[in-house]
């Protein structure tokens, strides 16, 4: 009976041995066409909906984030092959030869900026808002079909080991039960 060589000893490579080769090319990688891989596929963006949905309370549908989604990686990729970060309005030189032109510039680009970031900061605050009653609204639903007397000594004890969090998001025992009432009359 004869005995197979013995193995090489781990990290020791042959001198001779060839180096792996590069992936090829899938044929099937421009089947797609123009759409952006960084951007998301719109089963995707339902998907997304469907798990929140105070976005689509808020009035986002799924083309619409789809549409976000595809701009913001053009935007990236854009970025990335220029190498240089987007120029705020603010950070412009003024083109006027006057002071008192240049000035009046730089004030209304100041102004226009941050207008345009309250406007966005205010439109974050509501979509925040929204969240804890949104997650709320989906626990308390959750809980109504499964334990709906909160009678599970297993309930009982997640309830009382996530309190904190639970008044977080505005969650008490006293108002479940008062919107349990609510809902058997």
């Amino acid at each position: 009976m004869t005995l197979p060589p013995p193995a090489p000893p781990p990290g020791n490579k042959k001198k001779n041995e060839p180096k792996p080769k590069a992936p090829e090319v899938d044929p099937w990688d421009g089947v797609l066409g123009e759409q952006e891989q960084d951007a998301i596929p719109p089963d995707l963006a339902r998907k997304l909906l469907d798990l929140n949905p105070a976005l689509r309370e808020a009035g986002e549908d799924t083309m619409r984030m789809v549409e976000r989604s595809r701009k913001q990686a053009s935007a990236q990729a854009t970025a990335a092959q220029t190498g240089a970060a987007p120029i705020a309005a603010t950070t412009a030189i003024p083109k006027s030869t006057r002071i008192i032109d240049a000035l009046a510039d730089v004030k209304a680009a100041l102004d226009r900026d941050e207008k345009r970031v309250d406007a966005e900061i205010k439109k974050l605050q509501a979509e925040k808002s929204a969240l804890k009653p949104a997650v709320l609204d989906r626990f308390c639903r959750w809980l109504s079909e499964h334990d709906p007397d909160l009678r599970s000594p297993v309930t009982q004890q997640a309830l009382e080991d996530e309190k904190a969090y639970l008044t977080k998001i505005g969650f008490s025992v006293k108002g479940y039960i008062a919107a349990q009432r609510k809902g058997a009359k």
